[in-house]
């Protein structure tokens, strides 16, 4: 059971910078990319805390217990996380634990640690449930967080760093999140302002031989009357693939906004007639929406090319809904 209030966020973004000026001294994060990696960890927080109170239903001595430990938590880590996220999360946890309670005298906390997350901020998660806390687990819980902070900006730092850019958005933390296969386990679904992966089938790249692009042999067209000049025509796919890249490299939202807000009002009648939207709540929901889409499109294009076709059709997103559902 969980007390009044559970679900405000908790604030981390302060050492979310801290952190970053260890990880990449010389690049910076804007606003809108700190509260994404804030949410992230907020998420893993609470879904770490809640795995860990609940190993702590069992009956000891005949008594239920009621203390969350250490290990608890390193236990709710190895469930949560995968593969070699975990194991590495469980020795930063491990390290920040030990460091400790064999601290030097004077120092408490964070200090006392060697960590930038402060402890008594990560129990917070645990206040969320009626159950005690024993002094390592919040402790032990800091070390995996930073531990998940440092490795997203070391790789969003990269990504920006690809991109010629000193400031880490959206777009390179969901590019850093979405290119490693144990992030991308670990924080499913859509980041707003992230837009999408880069990627395009390589059936519907023009055929190279020996180093040189190849077309298929244009049919032959209708000598020109006498002072007439033909039009500039493009080959065939060529528009098709330069509109593709320049929509995947852009992390604006393609739907119109009205229309989409009307929409919304529309479906939202149907539920509550005076609901109301903040104007961030229909941007997230708008970014949801189109990742889906693309996502279901995404199939549908591998099943038409499949077929042996470039064209989608109707068959294609069907079979595409069936397999997902």
């Amino acid at each position: 059971m969980t007390k009044k209030g559970s679900s405000k966020s908790i604030n981390f973004t302060t050492y979310i910078r801290r952190v970053l000026s260890q990880v990449h001294p010389s690049s910076s994060i804007t606003s809108s990319g700190n509260a994404v990696i804030n949410d992230m960890v907020n998420d893993l927080g609470r879904k770490l805390a809640s795995v860990a109170v609940h190993t702590t239903t069992g009956i000891l001595n005949g008594q239920e217990r009621m203390t969350v430990t250490s290990r608890q938590v390193q236990i709710s880590v190895r469930v949560c996380l995968p593969g070699e996220l975990a194991k590495h999360a469980v020795s930063e946890g491990t390290k920040a634990f030990t460091a400790y309670h064999s601290k030097a005298a004077g120092k408490r906390g964070a200090a006392a640690a060697g960590l930038q997350v402060p402890p008594a901020r990560c129990a917070r998660f645990f206040k969320l449930y009626r159950r005690r806390l024993g002094s390592g687990a919040p402790v032990y819980m800091a070390g995996v967080l930073e531990y998940l902070i440092a490795e997203i900006l070391e790789l969003a730092g990269n990504a920006a760093r690809d991109h010629k850019k000193k400031q880490i958005t959206p777009r390179h933390i969901y590019l850093a999140v979405h290119n490693d296969e144990e992030l991308a386990k670990l924080f499913r679904g859509t980041i707003y302002e992230g837009g999408t992966l880069p990627y395009i089938h390589a059936t519907l790249l023009p055929k190279t031989k020996e180093g040189k692009i190849t077309y298929t042999k244009a049919k032959k067209r209708p000598a020109l009357k006498q002072g007439e000049r033909r039009p500039h025509r493009f080959r065939p796919g060529t528009v098709a693939l330069r509109e593709i890249r320049r929509f995947q490299k852009n992390t604006d939202l393609l739907i119109r906004k009205q229309p989409f807000l009307r929409l919304v009002r529309e479906i939202s009648q149907g539920f509550k007639p005076d609901m109301r939207f903040q104007k961030k709540s229909l941007s997230v929901l708008q970014a949801a929406i189109e990742s889906f889409l693309i996502d279901r499109f995404e199939g549908a294009n591998l099943a038409a090319i499949h077929s042996k076709r470039v064209t989608l059709m109707p068959q294609d997103l069907n079979l595409v809904r069936l397999m997902l559902k």
